[in-house]
């Protein structure tokens, strides 16, 4: 056939040369995402990004767009995502699993430590399993507990404060 080119994926009943796309762009096996994130943009934005480096234009040139769409509740969310060519043509969605959480966990009264340890190190050390027993999460994982000194010798204070599996941190008891 000859003629003037027309554009990248024109459709099968034109005459003149150019390719023809009548296939979805093809994902592969995209990398894993986040397992938690702190708002639902964030987490659509990393399942397209995974899914759009796993996917190619198949026969069709042009960038690839993603877009993305959640099921579920605030915690526990499916995110499908589809790619799409330049010639129009859409992929099946692939699915990834993450949860959203943007509250920070809280620590009720923690029970009381000893009043006297050898040194900063076992104090703070001491004090972070109570705080750690009171904390509460609204989203499964594991939690972990920091503390901070202040003052001098025998006269300190130690600030705790617990942290989620999505980094995000309580206020300090």
């Amino acid at each position: 056939l000859t003629g003037s080119p027309r554009a990248p994926c024109a459709p099968a009943a034109d005459a003149m040369t150019g390719t023809f796309d009548t296939a979805a762009p093809p994902i592969g096996a995209p990398a894993p995402i986040g397992a938690c994130y702190a708002t639902l943009l964030d987490a659509e934005n990393a399942a397209k990004a995974a899914a759009l480096a796993a996917a190619s234009d198949g026969s069709c040139t042009g960038a690839l767009t993603a877009s993305a769409s959640s099921s579920g509740a605030t915690r526990d969310i499916t995110i499908t995502v589809t790619v799409s060519d330049a010639c129009g043509q859409t992929s099946n969605g692939v699915q990834f699993s993450t949860r959203v959480d943007n509250a920070a966990p809280t620590i009720g009264t923690p029970a009381p430590i000893a009043a006297c340890y050898p040194d900063v190190a076992a104090a703070e050390a001491a004090a972070k399993a109570p705080a750690l027993a009171a904390a509460s999460d609204n989203c499964p994982g594991t939690l972990t507990a920091s503390a901070t000194s202040s003052g001098s010798s025998c006269d300190i204070t130690i600030d705790v404060t617990v942290s989620d599996a999505c980094g995000l941190t309580s206020l300090p008891v």
